[in-house]
Formats: structure tokens, sequence, C-alpha cells
């Protein structure tokens, strides 16, 4: 069966299911899934790694596809999948506990994925399996005959059997000496060709026979030597340019952060990983993304502000200001630690208003508001709770909003906003 490269849809699934990877017992972390695919398409499985890591951020994919992987690709030395093997159609190593397990597993993987947050679980999977497919259409051909899920292990050939009687030595001596002297049939050797044996005393080790001098070794053919791969180097280069760029750009547009400008660069050194799969190089990307990610990770939930960044303090702080004018010129940022606010007794008016932006980077922010007030309030976190009035959420980059009227106690329009930490705004 010959590799169906460049082939449609049909084609390329029934090529890959037929020479789908397999999860070797050796090199892996856990299962094997990652390990399985790197061997099988010849990429590093420290990217596969990688891949999976970032689907797992994003909203939970990672470990649903990593189950599916357990589930359905064999491991080595089996006949068939945990899946098939729980349908009794081949030999699996995964006992069917585990399987059941496994597929009891997928209920909260797949409710952590396809539930209420958007479409972006359907947008990761949809993304994954669009790059497995790219990846089978050009390296498919990679180890694909050792991977045929059909194709069975040749015999060994059977060895000559051992040869029966004595070995005669290098030299005649005993039996074989008396069988030269007997006679011999005609183009045997005549004594006088005998082989002399060594002499028992050679200091000197002159005796050509007497030495024990290894066969030479052949010589082969001498690969030539691996060609460098530049992609790291260009890679490197492009995410410089893209980060300058990315810095002047932040220079005139207020809105772009520092999170943005680094996770441009974060997106060159991705990409250029993705590229160096293909080409088996790229694995000095590695050392230099990880940093580059944790800084994203660490200026998202902080609230440097807009470029060049700004820091609000640490530690915990309290405002209560008493008059409105006090209110609107009050500063009321923190980047670490917990911050409340209390607006509850503030003199505002009938038809009076007051707008205000509150946030804390890491840790917790509440809020209280005039009891009599009307209230119109939007409450966003991006890792934890939201209690905005009458409205509850939780999770991952969630926000709410929420209106109540008041009794003639003026309007507050609130912002409040949380990187890592609770949103928590109330009446006093």
């Amino acid at each position: 069966m010959q590799a169906k490269q460049g082939g449609g849809l049909d084609d390329t699934l029934r090529d890959f299911w037929a020479t789908r990877p397999r999860r070797p017992k050796a090199g892996r972390k856990v299962a094997g899934v990652a390990t399985g695919i790197g061997q099988r398409y010849g990429i590093d499985p420290v990217l596969v790694r990688i891949a999976f890591v970032v689907a797992t951020i994003a909203g939970g994919v990672g470990v649903l596809l990593y189950l599916v992987g357990w589930l359905l690709l064999p491991e080595e030395g089996d006949e068939v999948s945990a899946l098939e093997g729980l349908a009794k159609r081949g030999r699996s190593s995964v006992s069917a506990v585990t399987t059941i397990l496994l597929l009891i597993a997928l209920l909260p993987a797949s409710g952590a994925v396809f539930g209420p947050g958007g479409p972006s679980g359907w947008l990761v999977i949809a993304l994954a399996a669009a790059g497995l497919y790219l990846l089978h259409q050009n390296r498919g051909a990679e180890n694909r005959e050792r991977y045929l899920a059909t194709a069975a292990s040749a015999p060994p050939a059977e060895a000559a059997p051992p040869a029966t009687g004595p070995t005669p030595p290098a030299y005649p001596t005993g039996e074989f000496r008396g069988a030269y002297q007997a006679g011999a049939p005609a183009g045997a050797r005549s004594p006088a060709h005998e082989p002399e044996a060594p002499p028992t005393w050679d200091p000197l080790g002159v005796a050509p026979f007497a030495w024990d001098l290894p066969e030479p070794a052949p010589v082969g053919p001498t690969e030539p030597p691996r060609r460098q791969s530049r992609v790291t180097l260009v890679t490197l280069g492009l995410a410089l340019v893209a980060g300058g760029i990315a810095i002047a750009v932040a220079s005139q547009v207020p809105a772009m952060t520092v999170s943005h400008v680094i996770g441009v660069v974060l997106g060159v050194l991705g990409l250029g990983m993705v590229f160096g799969s293909f080409l088996q190089g790229g694995r000095g990307l590695i050392p230099l993304a990880i940093p580059v990610g944790a800084a994203a990770v660490i200026t998202s939930v902080l609230p440097l502000g807009a470029w060049p960044g700004a820091w609000h303090g640490i530690g915990d702080e309290r405002f209560t200001p008493r008059t409105v004018a006090e209110a609107k010129a009050g500063d009321y940022r923190l980047s670490v630690g917990d911050l409340r606010v209390d607006l509850s007794e503030l003199p505002l008016g009938a038809g009076e208003e007051l707008r205000k932006e509150i946030n804390v980077g890491l840790g917790n922010v509440r809020v209280l508001v005039p009891a009599n007030a009307e209230v119109a309030a939007t409450c966003s976190a991006k890792i934890g709770d939201i209690t905005c009035l009458d409205q509850r959420n939780s999770g991952l980059r969630k926000s709410t909003r929420t209106h109540q009227e008041g009794s003639g106690g003026g309007k507050v329009v609130l912002d409040v906003r949380a990187g890592t930490g609770n949103v928590e705004v109330g009446r006093g």
C-alpha cells in the first residue's frame, strides 16, 4: 500500500487510521500519546507536548484530546487500541477497567470544553484537527511502513543447523595429524605442507602463526555531515524585528499594552517551532519560548496599562471617599493585593452621576455603592469569581454586566476588573 501524499480527504483519513501512531513504552511521560505522534512523523515529541499544553490552557481542550489519543492509539506491541480492545476487536494491554475510567473522564473534560463560555473549545479542536491533517499530508511517509495497522512482523530467518563432528584446528594435531600420516585422498595436502605447530618458547613473539591479530573492520561509506538548521537564528531575528515594530506601534497606540508586545514575540517563536518541526530544527527556540510565555502570562494578569506600562503598587488598600469630587479624583488601581472601595456613604444627589474604573492585577476587589443609587456595573475577571450585585459568574476570562434602578440617589457607573482574583460589587 503506497502512501497517498496529497490525496483527497477520504484517502488521507484512511491512510492515517491504517498508519496511526503507537504509544511507545519507553520515553513517555504519561501514556505516550505525544511521544507516539512525534515518533510517527519524525518530529520532536517536546513540540507535541507543548501543543498539548497550549491546547489545555485554551479552555482545557488539551486534556480532552490527550484522553481521546489514549483511547484510540494502540500501545506498542498491541493489536488494537484500548477502545477497540474493550469492544473485543483484538488484543490490547490496557485493561477494561482502565478503558472505562478513561471514558468516564471524558465526561468532565468534554463539559469543561463545550460548556458555557463561547465557541473557543470547538475552535481549538478544529485547529488541532487541521494541524494533524496537514502534518499527515506533509510527513505521512515518515516511518510509514513501521506503522501499518495490519502489517505483521516477518518471522526471523531460520539459522543454519550447527555442523556436527569435531572442528579441525588451524594446524593438524592429534588425530588429525594421524589422519594425514595414515594417508589422504587425492588432492589432499601432504604432510610436507602441514602447518607447523607454534613453538612452546617464543620470547620475542616472532612466530607469525602465534600472533592473535583482530580482523580489520570493514570501512563503510562515511555519512556526510548533517546540515545545520537555520530555523532558530531566522526565527530569533524575525521575533526581534516583530518585537521592535510592536514597541513602535505601542508607543503611538494607547490600547496596545506590554502583554500585546510580548504576545507578538511569542507568536513568532511559536510559528518558528511549528516550521522547525517540519524542517528538523528549531529546538533552540524552546528555552527562549518558555520565559517569554511566562512573561506573557504575568503581564496579562497584572494591570500594567498601556506601553510603557505602569505599576500601581502592592499591598492591601481601602478607599472611602466622602465627596463626589474626591471619588472622581481618586485612582483606584492596585497591582498586587486586595482592594476595597467604599462608596456607600457618598452624597450623590438626584441627577448626579459618577463614572469610575477600578481594577486590581493579582488579588480581590470589592466595591460598595450607595443603597439608593442607580447602578450600572461591568465586572470582569481573567481568572476568578464574579459577584456583580445580583449577577454571578466564574471561570476564565468572564465578564458580567448588570443594571439596577435606584430611588433618587444619583447614578453610579462602574467598570471593575481583576486579573487573577475575585470581583464583588454590592450595596452598602
